[in-house]
């Protein structure tokens, strides 16, 4: 903290100006000044346990709080003001949150843009991506598909890991937690889970993948309609195309019948309402990568291991 002179008007050697570590300055009378310096000095010390706070533990008296230096025609006075890196710690806490309720796989934690490979096959996706994350009111998802190993799940991921950074809930999941998730609805029906609902972004990843059985793909059309409903960004990858899933979910496990096609063409309607669908093209990125390390290994001269005892 800083004392200075300052002038006002005609009487500017009968005052003091007195500096915040935040916000405007203090104008105190000097005798009154000279007589609360006990009090300044007690405000600048709770100040400085701002200036050298790392964010992580609040050390005020007041968790939260610090004091200020106003002046009122001379007259000091100490309010409180909530700390300036109370919203940061806050901020903070509330990513470590919404990072654990994510499910984002681990191989895919943390990734962004600049961790993926744009090419003629996504390119158009990634655009939309990108805008997906930069607006604020997105309005459709992302409806990804396309064979196997072309990127499709690290693009939701890296969407998934960017608004967890802007503090929103998301939610990864595939098919087999989903059927999961919907058992022990079954089991608890009076305080169901509903984070697949309220998410605020959930990412369904590698639908069509595996089957449901008629009352699973009930579960799923409910979910579903109510994300349609509430304008809830949902993304989903998969294999297929929006017809081609429609087809497939509909040959239910079990007996299916013509209510389980219908269910299915709910579900892939719904779908094309609130997602924009997207082809991704190329070869399986995971062969690329394999064929490249054994090419790799083979031009620094490594032998061949041996799968038979020579005779």
């Amino acid at each position: 903290m800083e004392v200075k002179k300052q002038v006002l008007g005609e009487t500017k050697s009968d005052y003091v100006e007195v500096t915040n570590l935040i916000g405007p300055p203090a104008y105190v009378k000097r005798e009154y000044y000279e007589n609360r310096g006990f009090h300044i000095q007690k405000v600048k010390e709770q100040q400085d346990l701002c200036r050298a706070c790392s964010g992580d533990i609040c050390r005020q008296p007041i968790p939260g709080m610090m004091p200020l230096l106003t002046s009122h025609r001379g007259y000091l006075y100490f309010p409180l003001t909530p700390c300036p890196r109370k919203k940061l710690r806050e901020r903070k806490l509330r990513i470590q949150e919404r990072r654990q309720e994510a499910n984002l796989p681990k191989l895919f934690q943390g990734k962004t843009f600049a961790d993926y490979q744009v090419t003629d096959g996504n390119r158009l996706a990634v655009r939309m991506a990108q805008r997906l994350v930069r607006q604020k009111d997105p309005g459709k998802g992302l409806y990804l598909y396309g064979s196997r190993g072309t990127g499709k799940t690290l693009l939701a991921a890296i969407v998934g890991n960017l608004l967890v950074q802007q503090g929103q809930r998301v939610l990864f999941t595939n098919t087999s937690q989903l059927r999961c998730r919907f058992r022990e609805n079954l089991k608890h029906p009076d305080t169901p889970d509903r984070s697949l609902e309220n998410a605020d972004c959930l990412i369904i990843d590698d639908l069509g993948s595996e089957r449901f059985n008629a009352w699973g793909l009930e579960q799923l059309a409910r979910v579903i309609d109510v994300r349609y409903r509430q304008q809830k960004m949902t993304l989903v990858t998969s294999n297929d195309s929006l017809k081609a899933l429609g087809e497939k979910m509909a040959q239910v496990r079990g007996n299916g019948d013509k209510q389980d096609a219908e269910t299915a063409a709910r579900i892939v309607s719904r779908l094309a309402g609130m997602t924009v669908p997207l082809p991704f093209y190329g070869l399986d990125r995971r062969w690329e990568t394999e064929n490249g390390r054994i090419c790799c290994s083979r031009q620094g001269g490594e032998e061949p291991m041996e799968l038979f005892e020579k005779g």
